[in-house]
């Protein structure tokens, strides 16, 4: 309900990504995200907005 709402109102979906795990998720030399977190995450974004791009990663530390 709300949070799903806070989204569409964002205008795009914020995934956190850990970075360097190759078929999971890890940014090629470009910055270009691949793997299948990734793909989760564009599917969502289309899910939710019909779009795949609307989705920024966010690096995760830990």
């Amino acid at each position: 309900g709300d949070t799903l709402q806070r989204v569409r109102n964002r205008g795009f979906l914020q995934c956190g990504v850990s970075q360097g795990l190759p078929g999971f998720s890890s940014p090629d030399e470009q910055g270009n995200w691949s793997g299948i977190d990734v793909d989760f995450c564009r599917a969502l974004a289309a899910a939710i907005f019909h779009d795949p791009t609307k989705v920024r990663f966010r690096p995760l530390s830990a």
